[in-house]
Formats: C-alpha cells, sequence, structure tokens
C-alpha cells in the first residue's frame, strides 16, 4: 500500500531510458519465450514448471533492477505466499476427494469382503471333507502296509537270510556293468539260460532221491530178466529134447532097426548130437537143421513193445508235449524212430519242436554208438543255425555226434556270411569239417578267410595234394595281397605255388582286379626302373606257364589303370621274351634240317 495523499498525482516508476537496460529486457524475454517453447514441446497441458520459469526469470530481474530490489521482492514474496496457499488447498482437496470416495465405496467392499468370506468357508469345509478322506485313505494304506511287513518278517524269520553279493558281474567290465544297453542284453541272455536250466531239469534231471529209486528199480528187473533168461534157457533146452525125442520117435516109427529099442536110439541121439542139428537117422540120412527162432515168444514180444512205442510217441505228438515226444523218439529201440520222416513230422509243427528233437537225437548218439544220416546231420545243424545255436553246432562236432558232410561246412559258411558277428567261429567249424572230409582246397579257402594266411600255405605244402588249379581257386576266391605274395614266394626249398603271372591273371578275373596290379608295382619297385636284373624282368622270363597273350593282356590292363611304368616295362620285356623265343625256334628248326642233311 502507499502512503499517498489523495487527490494527489500516483507516481509512476521512470521508464527504461539506458540502453543496456533494454538489452536485458529483451534477452530475458527472449529467455523466458524458449523455456516455455521448450516445455510445450516436452508436455502437453499445463505445466507446473512454467511457474519455475517466471520465477527465475524475475530473480534475475530482481538482480538486475537494484534500485527496486526490495519492492520487487516484497511482490515476489506475496505471490509465493499466495501460490503456496493455492496449491495446499489443491492438495488438501484432492485429498479429501480420495476420502469421499472411499466412505462412498464402503458398504460396496463390505458386501464383497462377506462373499468372499462365504467362498472361503465353502472351500474350507470342501478340503476339510477331503482331508478326512484322505487320512481315513491313509490308515486304511498304513495298516495293510504294516500286515505285509510283519508277514514279510515272520517269511523272513522263517527263511535264511540272502546275503548281498557285491562282486562285478563276471565277463563284464566296470563301464559294461554300468551301461543299461549291455546289462539288458546281459539279463535277456541269463533268462534264455534260467529257461534252458528249467527245461533240462524237467526233462534231463531228476532229484538224487529219484536216482536211488530208479537204481533199486532197474536191479529188480535186471536180476527179473536173469531169472526169466535162466528160464528160458532151460525151457529151450526142454523143447530141444523133445523135438529130438519126436523125431526119433518118427524115424524109428517108419524105419525100426532090429537091434535097438526106441528108447535107446533117443538117449543116443540126446547124448551124441549138437544142439544146432537134428538127429542123424541110422541110415545115414541127415535131416535139415531145425531151429527154435520161429517158436521164440521173445520175437512177438519185441513186436508189440515196438508197437506201443510208436504208439507212445503218437499219442505224445498229439498231445503237443513235443519236448518229450522228441525225447522218447531219438531214444527210440532199433531206431525206428530216428528216420528222416519223424524229423519231417517235427518240421512241419515248427522249427521249436524240431530243434528239440535236434537235441534229443544229437544227445542220444553218445548212448547208442550210432551216427545219424548224412541228411538228418545236416537238417539238424541248418535247425540249430536258423535258431542262432552256434553253441549246439560246436558242441555236436566236439562230441563226434555227427556225421560231417561237405553240405555241414557249406551251411557254416553261408551262416559266416549272413552273421559277421559269428564268422569266426563258423569258418574255424568249417574248417575243421572241412579238414576232417579231407576237401583240402575248401579248408585252405576257410583259413584264408580268417587272415591264416601262412598256415594255410603250409597246411597246403603239408598235404602233398594241391596242384596249380588248387592255388588259384584259393586265390581267385580269396584275393589279398598278402596270399599272393605267399603264393609267388618259394617254400623249404621248393618252387614256388604260382608264378607272377598266373597269380596276376588270376587276380585280374576277380572284382579286386587292383589288387594284382599293386603286385606288379611292388615286384617293379623292388629294383630301379629298367634295371637289366629287376624283379619283374627276371619274373616274366623265370614264367614258363603265363602265354604272350595272357602277359598282353596284364600289360594293357596297367596302363590302362595308371600303372604306366610297370605297363611299359613289362611291354617290352615280354616283346624280348617272344623275340628270343622265335630266335630260338627257328635256330633248332635249321639245327634240325642240317642234321637231317648230314644224315
Amino acid at each position: 500500500m502507499s502512503n499517498s495523499v489523495p487527490g494527489t498525482p500516483r507516481r509512476v516508476l521512470p521508464p527504461i531510458a539506458t540502453g543496456s537496460d533494454r538489452a536485458a529486457l529483451d534477452e530475458l524475454e527472449n529467455s523466458i519465450q524458449v523455456e516455455l517453447a521448450r516445455l510445450r514441446a516436452s508436455s502437453r497441458g499445463p505445466n507446473e514448471l512454467s511457474y519455475t520459469v517466471f520465477k527465475d526469470a524475475f530473480d534475475q530481474l530482481i538482480q538486475h533492477a537494484s534500485a527496486y530490489c526490495n519492492l520487487l521482492t516484497a511482490i515476489k514474496a506475496e505471490y509465493e505466499a499466495v501460490i503456496e496457499d493455492l496449491q495446499e488447498g489443491q492438495r488438501e482437496a484432492f485429498y479429501l476427494e480420495g476420502r469421499l470416495k472411499a466412505t462412498a465405496a464402503e458398504p460396496t467392499t463390505v458386501v464383497n469382503y462377506r462373499r468372499r468370506a462365504e467362498e472361503l468357508q465353502q472351500k474350507m469345509s470342501v478340503i476339510q471333507r477331503d482331508n478326512a478322506r484322505l487320512a481315513a485313505e491313509l490308515d486304511r494304506v498304513r495298516a495293510a502296509r504294516e500286515a505285509m511287513l510283519k508277514k514279510d518278517e515272520d517269511d523272513k524269520s522263517t527263511q535264511k537270510p540272502r546275503r548281498t553279493d557285491f562282486r562285478p558281474i563276471p565277463g563284464l567290465t566296470l563301464e559294461e556293468s554300468t551301461d543299461v544297453k549291455t546289462l539288458s542284453r546281459y539279463h535277456a541272455k541269463l533268462e534264455h539260460q534260467l529257461k534252458e536250466l528249467y527245461v533240462s531239469r524237467n526233462t534231463k534231471y531228476a532229484p538224487k532221491v529219484k536216482k536211488q529209486e530208479l537204481k533199486d528199480t532197474l536191479t529188480k528187473q535186471v536180476n527179473m530178466r536173469h531169472h526169466l533168461a535162466d528160464r528160458t534157457v532151460r525151457l529151450k533146452n526142454r523143447c530141444q529134447k523133445l523135438k529130438v525125442a519126436v523125431e526119433v520117435a518118427e524115424i524109428y516109427k517108419e524105419n525100426p532097426p532090429e537091434n535097438h529099442s526106441m528108447s535107446d536110439l533117443i538117449t543116443m541121439a540126446l547124448t551124441t548130437q549138437s544142439m544146432g542139428f537134428a538127429f542123424k537117422g541110422v541110415t545115414g540120412q541127415r535131416d535139415t537143421p531145425f531151429s527154435f527162432e520161429d517158436d521164440d515168444p521173445n520175437k512177438e514180444k519185441e513186436a508189440e513193445m515196438l508197437l506201443e512205442y510208436i504208439d507212445k510217441f503218437h499219442e505224445l505228438f498229439d498231445e503237443e508235449s513235443y519236448q518229450d515226444a522228441a525225447i522218447h523218439a531219438a531214444n527210440s529201440p532199433k531206431g525206428i524212430l530216428r528216420t528222416p520222416e519223424t524229423m519231417a513230422k517235427f518240421k512241419a509243427v515248427g522249427t521249436e519242436a524240431l530243434l528239440a528233437y535236434c537235441e534229443a537225437l544229437m544227445s542220444s548218439v553218445s548212448a547208442l554208438s550210432h551216427l545219424p544220416s548224412p541228411e538228418v546231420c545236416l537238417e539238424c545243424v541248418r535247425c540249430a543255425l536258423s535258431q542262432h545255436r552256434l553253441d549246439l553246432v560246436t558242441h555236436w562236432i566236439a562230441q563226434n555226434s555227427l556225421l560231417l558232410t561237405e553240405e555241414i561246412a557249406n551251411a557254416l559258411c553261408e551262416y559266416a556270411d549272413q552273421n559277421p558277428l559269428s564268422s569266426p567261429v563258423c569258418l574255424a567249424l568249417a574248417q575243421a569239417v572241412f579238414t576232417a572230409i579231407q576237401a583240402h582246397r575248401q579248408a585252405a579257402v576257410c583259413m584264408c578267410r580268417q587272415g591264416k594266411v601262412y598256415n594255410m600255405v603250409e597246411y597246403a605244402h603239408g598235404t602233398g595234394t594241391f596242384h596249380k588249379a588248387d592255388w588259384a581257386h584259393v586265390l581267385q576266391t580269396c584275393p589279398s595281397l598278402e596270399l599272393a605274395r605267399s603264393l609267388i614266394r618259394p617254400y623249404n626249398d621248393q618252387p614256388p605255388a604260382l608264378q607272377l603271372g598266373q597269380a596276376v591273371s588270376t587276380l585280374l578275373q576277380t572284382e579286386d582286379y587292383m589288387t594284382g596290379l599293386q603286385l606288379l608295382q611292388e615286384t617293379h619297385d623292388k629294383f630301379p626302373a629298367g634295371s637289366p636284373s629287376g624283379s619283374l624282368h627276371h619274373a616274366v622270363f623265370d614264367d614258363s606257364t603265363t602265354t604272350y597273350e595272357s602277359w598282353l593282356h596284364i600289360a594293357e590292363t596297367a596302363e590302362q589303370h595308371g600303372y604306366e611304368d610297370v605297363g611299359l616295362e613289362l611291354l617290352t620285356t615280354i616283346i624280348v621274351k617272344y623275340v628270343l623265343n622265335k630266335v630260338s625256334e627257328e635256330t633248332a628248326s635249321i639245327q634240325y634240317l642240317y642234321d637231317q642233311q648230314i644224315s
């Protein structure tokens, strides 16, 4: 408030007259406009920061106009107080507005809380019912478990305590013992062995008590048999005497002698005649030998027993007891059921039944000392191999239960081709079979397929029956560089089995023809190329069995497959050899003509 007197004119501030004041005001106004433009660009609507812009500008103005500093400061303070009151009023109004809204929404919130409380109460009742049901079920499970544990404890108290074995599994390494797949395969193998043991226990073995019972029964039967045999002998002797007496009586009735009575003749016949011939009459005539085989009751009983045995086999077969039927047929008397027809009957049922018959048949060979026919043996081997039972074939061959033939060895070789994992065992068995039947060429092939090249060479030379064709067949069947080297080298001061030309020609006829070219390259590389004493040069000249056309074909093949040096040297060598042979033939013919003229 000013203290001016009414009626007097009001004092007016002097205008800004200086240029510096005018420049300062313009600069301050421009600064305000710039700041306000930034605020408008950064935000939309009213912004409280604009108040700060004008507040700072007013402070700058107060500092510039030092003459009006007190007045302007008072004005600024008054305005700031009013603005602070307005802001405080706005904050209080916002707070009261929030309280008003909360007060208005309080009834709805209470209703929602009550509704939520009712829902939670219902859920609590459901949970309590479920808890009661689960507690009852838990009590029932606990009671059952306690009863089971009590039963297990009772069983354990009656049984011997089991000892846990922490030893490693035999035949498995530590890595294999922790591998799930390996353990699964090993478990399947043990299950198969356990099944075989169960079958063997039920079919091949019996308790020790049964052994004593069977022994006692056998003793009784043997004693009964001896008693019946003695009785049979006595009855035969008595029957023989009666027949002799009847024959003597018939002869006496037809032509009674004068000096002897019937009783004397019967006594003489019984004391002088053997048991195998008839009485020789007093007239010197001799009757045909008599025999008691036609009247032997044992033959009729034996036939009846065979018929009963066959009926029993058919009965077991019809009941599908193929294991028992197989054992019954394999142990048949006189081998009446050890025939290809019986095997065909089992084969018609299935492979398992046929394998059971084959096992029983091979097991009975040692007891009967009679080998089956070659066809039956071959069928047994094929059946065992079809079931991947190579162990059975190995056992049969080791026990000499098979009549070994070339077909059995060929079957083993085919199985080796189809099953590479079992190839070493199959080839070794096939080699043993071929050796046993003296099929030396096939045995040598099996040895080569096993990689036993040097053993094969020693075996073949030891037989003394190997010829050029046999060596060529082995090389053609099992082409390899190692075998070819062994065949073209001398053996124990003996000439080589094959000449270089024969070996290479044989290899070129196979799919592995590059082996023959490698053999030529090795022979060529033993000495410097073009050397007159080179190994290839001598090999060609020393080879008297390979023809000129064969050498020419070998040279052309070598050049076609990139062996130009070998082909060129080989070609020059064979041409020189050909020319020398022609010159030698012409010289021989001229010498022959000269000798003819002289003579």
